[in-house]
């Protein structure tokens, strides 16, 4: 059975590459749509949205990952002014990194929605933290702001949960998921 991965994102690829998890990537075109107000529910139809635009036979697997903080989802910033006040709230804070996860079963008609959550506990940022940070991460425009395994590791005290689903790719859960549909990581191809 074939597992497909509905992202182009290499990093993702490589993280199921190093968990040793046959998958091929597909990419999707979709409008990332939700209108629940519920964050679990709001990443869990974002993921199924990705999931279900692939038309192909064997198990897809669509994720959505957003930073929550304050009872905000961090968007992806439009600019380094929104990443400057992203790291400013994020500061001596928690943050919680949700992932939604939708896995389709195309070929038993099987669906499986579910998320992954880990507390990231950011250290105090002085201006000249954040001021480092904006000068040597290179990804500072990606999703809410900060991206956990470059610079900001660097600034993080603590996490409570996966490190994977950080990294948008919660493979252990992944794993859990498949193992409820009755399929192992053993039988992929």
């Amino acid at each position: 059975m074939k597992l497909y991965l509905a992202t182009t994102s290499k990093f993702k690829s490589e993280l199921l590459n190093q968990a040793c998890i046959k998958h091929e990537l597909i990419g999707t075109d979709v409008d990332e749509v939700s209108d629940s107000d519920n964050v679990y529910d709001y990443v869990m139809d974002l993921s199924y949205l990705k999931a279900s635009s692939v038309d192909v036979k064997g198990i897809v697997v669509g994720l959505d990952t957003v930073v929550m903080c304050n009872d905000r989802i961090m968007e992806k910033p439009k600019d380094i002014d929104e990443v400057r006040s992203n790291l400013k709230e994020l500061s001596n804070n928690v943050n919680y990194v949700i992932t939604g996860i939708c896995i389709i079963d195309t070929i038993n008609n099987k669906v499986l929605k579910t998320y992954d959550e880990t507390k990231v506990f950011i250290r105090e940022l002085t201006d000249r933290d954040i001021d480092f940070y904006l000068e040597n991460e290179k990804y500072a425009m990606s999703s809410s702001g900060y991206v956990i395994e470059n610079v900001m590791s660097a600034f993080v005290s603590k996490i409570e949960g996966t490190y994977t689903n950080i990294l948008g790719l919660p493979t252990n859960k992944i794993v859990e998921s498949l193992k409820t549909l009755g399929i192992t990581i053993q039988e992929l191809e």
